[in-house]
């Protein structure tokens, strides 16, 4: 009798229960709470334009991290907050037709909200994130930031499920950004392979 009772009350408490729930009943589910992560490299490239005929450019291979920590609102879709950064090293300036290869490292860093959905049973996601960033570059005369610019982040990710849930795939990732530095802008494009791991 006892036992009949409490099963019961279990099953009257059921709908009753919070979305984080769902941790504990959605197998391979996107509901709940969310955390990603990007790892990867790629193709980095700037352009400074200060009202000049010629602009310089600088590009180089760039190293990838991004963290995303959000929850869902609906079955696959997910709200996030996201921070990335882009490692740049020793990349190689164009000017007026000349090349040369710089000993400073870039770096930029960004922070904002984001989307993603999942396309299910596939497992293949589509994410944006509007981010604010910061420029930094680190040389022999020491290190400086840019003021604060805005960007976006995109990536279209393939993840295959490991466990109850976590999933890990891969993603292509563009992150596109404009930072103001003095009275020149910086215009930045990312495009990269990234390793992804995501729990939800």
């Amino acid at each position: 009798m006892f036992r009949l009772a409490a099963a019961l009350a279990v099953a009257a408490l059921l709908p009753a229960l919070p979305a984080h729930a769902s941790l504990i009943e959605g197998k391979n589910r996107h509901d709940g709470f969310f955390l990603r992560f990007h790892l990867g490299a790629g193709q980095f490239d700037a352009d400074w334009k200060d009202g000049l005929a010629d602009s310089m450019t600088v590009a180089g291979r760039s190293g990838h991290l991004g963290v995303a920590l959000g929850g869902a609102i609906l079955p696959n879709l997910i709200l996030f907050g996201e921070v990335t950064s882009e490692a740049i090293s020793r990349p190689t300036a164009h000017f007026m037709g000349f090349e040369e290869e710089l000993g400073s490292a870039l770096g930029l860093v960004g922070f904002g909200p984001g989307i993603a959905y999942y396309i299910m049973p596939v497992n293949l996601y589509l994410s944006a994130s509007a981010l604010a960033i910061r420029a930094t570059v680190t040389g022999d005369e020491g290190r400086f930031e840019t003021a604060k610019g805005r960007g976006v982040k995109f990536a279209l990710g393939k993840e295959w499920w490991v466990s109850r849930n976590w999933g890990l795939g891969v993603a292509g990732i563009t992150t596109l950004a404009s930072v103001p530095h003095f009275d020149s802008t910086v215009k930045t494009s990312n495009f990269l392979l990234a390793f992804t791991a995501s729990y939800n």
